[in-house]
Formats: C-alpha cells, structure tokens, sequence
C-alpha cells in the first residue's frame, strides 16, 4: 500500500514519486520478523532538499501506527547517486518481540 506515490520499475530498480506532502508505503502484513533483526538497511537516492525518513513499524503485541514505534534517520539532500543506510531500529525500545509491518515516509520541515 502506498500514499501519495507512483512507481516504476526498471533494471531492478524501483523508483518512486512523490505526488503530495505525506508519502508513505507499507509492506506486507504478517512479516514475523524477530525484532532481535534490529537493523534495517535502505538503499535511496534523495532528489529532495530535506533529509530525514521515518520509518514506522507495528508488532503483534502493538498493531497501531503511531510515532512512538518509529525510528528517523538522515540521508543526503539531492544526491547524485545511491546510498545504503544501516538504522538501529533497536534505539526505540518498542522494537521488540515480532515485528509485523513497517512503513517509510519521508519527513517534510515546516
């Protein structure tokens, strides 16, 4: 699922628009990953002036979305190329037990 993105695909890559000030997408439900898998690694290109992306995650023992299950990172405003982000999502102490989805938004300055 995703909110104010449009996509494409070509050459294994998966590039994605933003059409609006709150973009996200969502994985699959159900990914019953252990949160002891604390680091999740990104590979982007940012062609934005702002920087940060939030990831949000919910577990089967907290299903709702909401900021407290979250983790924000930096990245490089209008790279010219792709980077590889490693994020401690262990930081917020409500990674723990299963994680059963996760969704990234890229977070806009007022």
């Amino acid at each position: 699922m995703a909110n104010q993105i449009s996509g494409t695909v070509s050459g294994g890559i998966l590039t994605l628009r933003s059409s609006g000030t709150a973009p996200y997408m969502v994985s699959a439900d159900n990914l019953n990953s252990l949160a002891a898998n604390r680091y999740v690694r990104v590979r982007l290109k940012n062609n934005a002036n702002d920087p940060m992306v939030q990831i949000f995650f919910t577990t089967t023992t907290q299903p709702t979305w909401d900021a407290k299950s979250s983790v924000t990172f930096a990245t490089k405003e209008n790279a010219s190329g792709y980077s590889t982000y490693v994020i401690d999502s262990g930081v917020n102490a409500n990674w723990s037990g299963t994680i059963k989805q996760t969704a990234r938004t890229v977070m806009f300055r007022s």
